[in-house]
């Protein structure tokens, strides 16, 4: 199961516009983690599968976000976990002027400002909550264990009692939650400034939003050699399947592999409600070609899966520009009908609404 959820790792850095592989480290980190805190054998097991499952949902709320923001919401999105936490006013303001809608008028920017001001903390509460809830049914349809459902669910919950879909507090929120939160930040923070910054920021959010307890484990591991030579080795991804807990779930089936193919395909089509069961019906075109041309059973259904997962590459790592477009009324809108690989919008029969 561990090299699957690989698959989902890699496209969520590709839907978050992270450095290729972060989630593979945001990983590593829960894990040694729990290691360090001596958990036991199923709490261990979770963490490493919601670790992997973090960011199943993250794609669930882009076409909002690109609507409000009207820009690239991948690397707005990506840069606002560095420079503009919502708690920071003026981090968050410098944050705004750089990414928010940077292409309209001075009018229609501070129209825009006012309204991304006003509704932020309530409009990225929502977000977090379509996000987690998507993570965790995908989860269940994984046939993960109940805790790592809830752990991806409550993984943006804080220990102040600010974070998101429920405002959980210390010790309410959730173990495995706990351990993967602190790992969204140091990740990130890592690849912008390097292991100072990790430990910055560790120490920084100890006791607001990490758990004491937790952000004092990194700081222990941060004094190892061995565990940034790790976290920062070019064989992240074997690294992080050798430790994929033995036993913790059943091989995967015939039928486990349908399930998992579908669950890709639901992933990949969150990206923008204009492409809704678009994976599914490839999948189901290419089994149709497939029996048409005599394929035996079993390389139709190897050719059914890989229709349902064959935009997992690509379709998680749109660009937001089109949801720019499809989000825009007015002139802009008919100027945002532009080549798109070689294919107008008009051409490949996106909304009417671009015609507005």
């Amino acid at each position: 199961m561990g090299e699957l959820l690989c698959a989902f790792a890699y496209a969520s850095d590709l839907a978050f516009g992270l450095q290729w592989e972060d989630s593979l480290r945001s990983c590593y980190v829960a894990v040694r983690l729990a290691e360090r805190l001596s958990l036991s054998e199923d709490d261990q097991a979770a963490t490493y599968y919601a670790a992997l499952l973090k960011d199943a949902g993250c794609i669930s709320w882009t076409t909002e976000l690109a609507r409000v923001w009207q820009t690239d919401e991948i690397v707005a999105r990506r840069e606002l976990i560095i420079q503009g936490r919502t708690a920071n006013l003026r981090a968050f303001t410098g944050w705004m002027r750089q990414f928010v809608a940077t292409d309209r008028s001075l009018e229609e920017k501070l129209a825009r400002y006012v309204q991304v001001l006003a509704t932020s903390r309530a409009f990225i509460a929502e977000a977090i909550a379509t996000s987690t809830a998507v993570a965790r049914r995908i989860a269940g349809r994984l046939g993960m264990a109940d805790r790592v459902g809830t752990g991806v669910y409550c993984a943006f919950e804080q220990w102040n009692g600010r974070g998101a879909p429920q405002g959980l507090r210390g010790e309410q929120i959730p173990r495995v939650a706990r351990l993967v939160l602190p790992t969204w930040f140091v990740i990130p923070f890592h690849r912008v400034g390097g292991r100072e910054a990790a430990v910055q920021v560790a120490r920084t959010l100890r006791g607001q939003a990490f758990d004491p307890a937790l952000s004092d484990a990194f700081l222990q591991l941060a004094t190892e050699a061995a565990f940034w030579t790790e976290l920062e080795s070019t064989d992240i991804q074997q690294l992080v399947l050798a430790r994929e807990p033995v036993g913790a779930l059943p091989p995967v089936t015939e039928a486990g592999l349908d399930a998992v193919a579908l669950a890709f395909a639901d992933f990949i089509d969150l990206k923008s409600r204009y492409v809704a069961a678009h994976s599914r019906r490839v999948g189901a075109v290419a089994e149709q070609l497939a029996r048409v041309l005599g394929c035996a059973e079993p390389a139709v259904a190897q050719i059914r899966r890989a229709g349902r997962s064959a935009s997992l590459p690509t379709g998680a790592g749109t660009d937001g520009d089109l949801h720019r477009c499809l989000c825009r009324t007015g002139p802009r809108a008919q100027r945002s009908l532009l080549p798109l690989g070689g294919w107008s919008c008009e051409a490949v029969g996106l909304p009417p609404r671009l015609n507005a």
